[in-house]
């Protein structure tokens, strides 16, 4: 085999807890809004399940800070060999094709072809569906090899500065401003979150995390307890901010998510650090996440709402029954569509290698090496 003798890229385990916890996160966000349609709440409990869903918005950020880690760190010092090849084979092609699946099941008539297409190609180039992370990311991998030169001569604490400002006067404007004329007469407000203005911050974060692992491992030890008060001074302030309705949408396009996104990831990561061995089922809703993703919405739909909506059962329960049905069928879509050597371009690959002693594992899906 080629350069087998090659010392494979490995990321440390805390990265692994991380990505699990984030994937099981978006699965509940998802969760609870089909709560919201299958039930006749009150205003108080909307208000209390909102406020729950604001808890765990930092994860669709958080894979933006995961993704760059990986980047950042496994190539310091060398560009990867068939970056955009794998990319294409295990990030697109299951984005296209599980879009087309998206595009087939979310129409309530049947649709002439002419508007279908139109419709898929909305989904696909516009992210009018719940994969529209996915052209995010690509933004993201394509600044990071424009930038990653450049970054490297460059003082952190001025790019991270510059890119918290940006960010925050990106988001400021959607959260609070008046809509601009002109770019409401070209639907700029409607696709907001596609452009990387609403992520960049997160992308530098992760950037520099990658960069520089073991002093950032040596950090938050150092200030776990600041990191702690953090995660709970920022949500009060985003319930705050929501209950007052001074931010009404519920999302993770918010300027009070930004901060927040980063004390969750850095005590995250924390925790994964004091855990000596990741509990396998952690490993395989890591190893399965880019898949659970792609599918969990429409799983959460067509599967779960129709069956769970045939019993008269509290809500609680069903939002237990849907979410456990969003992670775990899409993971065995997953799992099985990996048994066939194709399987991987239709719904994502699978890297189901051993943990080794030291607890470094092959990096993930984003950056797989086979």
């Amino acid at each position: 085999m080629h350069q087998q003798n090659k010392k494979a890229p490995k990321l440390i385990k805390e990265l692994f807890f991380l990505r699990a916890i984030a994937c099981l996160s978006v699965v509940l966000i998802h969760t609870i809004s089909y709560t919201y349609r299958s039930y006749p709440f009150h205003a108080t409990q909307i208000s209390y399940l909102k406020n729950i869903q604001m808890l765990f918005m930092y994860a669709t950020p958080s894979f933006i800070c995961i993704s760059l880690i990986i980047l950042s760190h496994s190539y310091k010092r060398r560009k990867p060999r068939y970056f955009w090849r794998k990319r294409w084979k295990y990030l697109l092609m299951p984005y296209f094709c599980i879009g087309l699946l998206y595009a087939l099941l979310f129409q309530n008539d049947a649709l002439p072809f002419t508007d279908f297409v139109i419709k898929l190609l909305k989904i696909y180039f516009l992210g009018e569906w719940v994969g529209y992370f996915v052209i995010v990311i690509i933004q993201f991998y394509a600044l990071y090899f424009l930038l990653d030169k450049y970054l490297q001569r460059i003082q952190p604490i001025w790019v991270l500065s510059a890119s918290f400002v940006i960010n925050f006067m990106y988001l400021y404007h959607i959260n609070f401003q008046p809509q601009h004329p002109f770019l409401q007469s070209i639907s700029f407000y409607k696709y907001t979150y596609l452009f990387f203005f609403s992520w960049i911050f997160y992308f530098f974060v992760g950037y520099y995390i990658g960069r520089h692992l073991e002093r950032f491992t040596q950090l938050i030890n150092r200030y776990s307890a600041f990191i702690f008060i953090g995660i709970i001074l920022n949500y009060l302030l985003i319930c705050y901010l929501t209950n007052e309705k001074i931010i009404t949408t519920i999302s993770s396009k918010r300027v009070d998510i930004l901060f927040y996104t980063c004390f969750v990831l850095f005590g995250l990561y924390y925790i994964g650090s004091k855990i000596k061995k990741i509990p396998t089922i952690l490993f395989l809703i890591s190893q399965s996440s880019y898949g659970i993703y792609l599918l969990h919405d429409i799983v959460l739909k067509h599967i779960g709402n129709n069956l769970f909506s045939l019993f008269s059962i509290p809500f609680p329960i069903y939002i237990l029954l849907q979410f456990l049905t969003g992670v775990f069928v899409p993971m065995g879509i997953v799992y099985l569509f990996n048994k066939w050597n194709k399987g991987a371009f239709l719904v994502g690959k699978i890297n189901l290698a051993k943990f080794q002693s030291q607890q470094e594992i092959k990096t993930s899906w984003i950056l797989s090496k086979k």
